[in-house]
């Protein structure tokens, strides 16, 4: 933080340098990318957050004011590089680019409170909609210059902007983006043969025949990452239930067994836990050879009859015991 807030930015021509020698000295590539300004513009705000205790004003005031003032195209979204005295050098607006852009803000405002990153959100936003939303095959246009191909990565930072805004805001809608870009991720690119990632589709979200295939381990792990946080967020996945059934108690000491015949490696006191569990709990009803089909939370039977389809499960389990029995005895 200390050598990026001070060699790292130009306070010649505005924003950032794109990279810096070894030794801290500026190092002139020919071009500055914007999705660079912003990348320093969410450190620097998530640093502040963290309670460092550096410049961070004057750095976030800035580099805001270098993307606002020098960033935005005349005619909506934010350009794509500068040249390295702080001109526009290539003005298309890229989706990775607003996204980005779009992730830096939901930072700064949580870091600062000022009204203008959200104003400046919500005219990404608004842009982003009317320029680049593919309302016929779903997801979003690589750039306002026409390309006929498609990636993944942009609707990855995508999600990761959507996640940062409803963690910053709490708003649904932006929860509800952020599933778009889940739902496109099951449907679209994840390859459920080779369990990969597609990095480049045709328009129409069919996979590129014209490139060489392509992984990138570290977009994969970035999926991984951003896909736990939406769980966390959203609570994707089946509601816990509190209440235990029988049956699912029998599957697991059947699975159990099995998996100790076959010297599998887990938990090798499975089968012991589920048999006590079955015949200290469930088997335990007035009449020989009848059970408890649900117990609740606590313990507390809430089942109001035994349904006959439980006997299956029954049965199987405790032919399976007697099996594995006979096996360890040998008999």
């Amino acid at each position: 933080l200390p050598l990026w807030s001070t060699a790292g930015l130009d306070l010649t021509n505005g924003g950032v340098h794109e990279a810096l020698h070894h030794d801290g000295t500026p190092a002139d590539l020919g071009f500055k990318r914007l999705r660079v300004l912003a990348r320093q513009i969410y450190c620097f705000s998530h640093a502040r957050m963290l309670g460092w205790n550096g410049n961070s004003d004057n750095v976030l005031h800035h580099l805001f004011n270098t993307l606002t003032g020098t960033g935005w195209h005349a005619e909506g979204g934010w350009i794509h590089t500068f040249r390295t005295d702080g001109s526009v050098l290539d003005d298309q607006r890229d989706a990775y680019d607003q996204f980005f852009v779009l992730f830096a803000l939901a930072w700064l405002w949580r870091a600062t409170k000022w009204p203008e990153a959200e104003e400046w959100a919500r005219r990404t936003i608004e842009f982003v909609d009317a320029r680049l939303a593919d309302t016929e095959n779903g997801g979003f246009f690589e750039s306002t210059k026409q390309t006929d191909y498609r990636r993944a990565n942009p609707h990855m930072h995508a999600l990761e902007a959507f996640l940062a805004w409803y963690e910053a805001t709490g708003e649904q809608a932006f929860l509800d983006r952020a599933t778009e870009m889940v739902t496109l991720f099951r449907d679209r690119f994840f390859d459920h043969e080779t369990w990969s990632v597609t990095e480049y589709f045709a328009p129409d979200w069919s996979p590129c025949t014209d490139r060489v295939a392509e992984i990138e381990p570290g977009h994969h792990y970035e999926w991984i990452w951003l896909l736990l946080r939406y769980a966390e967020v959203s609570g994707d996945g089946s509601n816990m239930s509190g209440t235990s059934r029988l049956w699912p108690q029998t599957e697991a000491l059947k699975a159990g067994l099995r998996a100790r015949l076959d010297g599998l490696p887990g938990d090798e006191t499975l089968f012991i836990r589920m048999l006590d569990v079955i015949f200290n709990r469930y088997l335990v009803t007035p009449v020989e050879g009848g059970w408890f089909d649900q117990l609740d939370a606590r313990g507390r039977v809430i089942s109001a009859n035994m349904p006959t389809s439980t006997f299956y499960h029954v049965f199987c389990a405790l032919v399976e015991y007697l099996d594995f029995q006979n096996r360890q005895t040998g008999a």
